[in-house]
């Protein structure tokens, strides 16, 4: 049996940020059940790794939905200013996008976990790779736990769970920190795949894929209120995808009914006056090649006239108000069901631990002393655009300063 000062279990973001952040004299592990180090974060932001966003605390709050306001307190103390700057103090220079969105100046999601792994070593900590915990339990006389792992019995004052979510299982997080959270005591709230695209049946749009709309906007009713989003949306074969879908993807469920807007500019009403307009002054043209004055692109606009019950050869000036209708209904309020697709394709997960169990300014489990959450294992999950490795980076230092302070 070995014994250490605190072990964290799981090496993506959040782990190797507890761990890089462990002063040196605090005996640790870092526990890692796959082969790889920050697996996960070497393939986030299409493997340049978008590590967080521009912007003040407020809107990241937002970014975040109803539990945003969880991390106010480890926003604050880790803010994504000084998230910039802890790495800019470590070598790494962080650039910012025309669109908020930061990066390492290299483009190498491995630079930054190539960093965070030397902070550890270089703090004297271990890494155990290729050690999948099998069980933990808690000895509440001493207050330690015990930790099995391909054969090494463990045990430790502090523990960190910073396993991820079940989002891109093949990275090796297939959901380990929910079993923990909940042989420790806590409570886990439905998990499901979030910043996902949509899979829709019998799909009318198959044929165009690739076309996309910066400006379109998606909603449902949820009890007595409408949720909508507004962005970019991309066609795919199997339905839609894009920053739209995947950021509304998390206030769906999985099976779901939405309304879809290809042009939030426009509502259903305003661009049959529009369409009355132009139709007027191209009567002898056909319609199909009018649409795309609205911003539809012409195939798309094939695809909207043949489900609307409309010859794709008609004039404008032979439309009916009826018709009209129709093609606006297509294109402003496109009532469909959609299904999210598997975590897989989830980019991170919605739903996790509790947060009323935990201390949001240690994230330190309120049930069970030196047993600490960080990360996608959380009941916290945002938009695209670097908001969730933010999330990842602050918790898990706000952990890391808190178990400092014991030694």
């Amino acid at each position: 049996m070995t014994n250490y000062d605190l072990i964290i279990i799981g090496a993506g973001a959040a782990g190797l940020m507890c761990a890089a952040n462990i002063k040196n004299g605090v005996k640790t592990l870092l526990v890692e059940k796959t082969g790889k180090i920050g697996t996960k974060l070497k393939i986030s932001g299409s493997g340049q790794c978008n590590i967080t966003h521009s912007g003040d605390i407020s809107s990241f709050e937002k970014a975040y939905g109803l539990n945003g306001r969880f991390l106010r307190k480890a926003l604050y103390k880790f803010s994504n200013s000084d998230l910039v700057e802890y790495f800019d103090s470590l070598g790494i220079v962080i650039i910012e996008r025309d669109d908020g969105k930061m990066f390492p100046k290299s483009l190498k999601s491995g630079d930054i976990a190539s960093i965070l792994t030397s902070e550890i070593r270089k703090n004297g900590h271990e890494i155990l790779k290729n050690s999948g915990v099998t069980s933990i339990c808690f000895n509440s006389d001493n207050n330690t736990f015990t930790i099995n792992s391909e054969g090494n019995e463990l045990t430790s004052s502090n523990l960190v769970i910073a396993t991820g979510g079940a989002s891109y299982p093949e990275t090796g997080s297939t959901g380990d920190g929910y079993k923990f959270a909940k042989t420790l005591g806590h409570s886990v709230n439905n998990i499901e795949p979030s910043l996902v695209p949509f899979f829709i049946k019998n799909w009318l749009f198959s044929s165009v894929a690739g076309n996309s709309f910066k400006n379109a906007s998606i909603s449902k009713k949820s009890g007595s209120k409408k949720i909508t989003k507004n962005g970019e949306l991309l066609i795919t074969h199997s339905g839609i995808s894009g920053p739209l879908v995947l950021d509304f993807s998390r206030y769906s469920d999985v099976n779901d009914s939405v309304s879809i807007n290809f042009l939030s500019n426009f509502n259903t009403e305003t661009v049959i006056e529009k369409l009355k307009d132009l139709f007027f002054e191209s009567a002898s043209r056909k319609i199909v090649k009018i649409l795309p004055n609205i911003g539809i692109p012409i195939n798309f606009s094939f695809i909207v006239l043949k489900n609307s019950g409309i010859n794709t050869e008609k004039l404008c000036g032979s439309i009916s108000k009826k018709e009209i209708r129709k093609i606006a209904e297509k294109i402003c309020n496109l009532e469909i069901n959609v299904k999210k697709e598997s975590f897989n394709k989830a980019m991170c997960t919605t739903g996790g631990v509790k947060l009323r169990e935990i201390n949001s300014e240690t994230m330190e489990s309120r049930l069970c002393k030196g047993l600490y959450f960080c990360g996608e294992v959380l009941d916290v999950d945002g938009d695209t655009g670097g908001y969730n490795i933010q999330a990842a980076f602050s918790t898990a230092f706000c952990a890391a300063v808190a178990i400092c302070n014991k030694y």
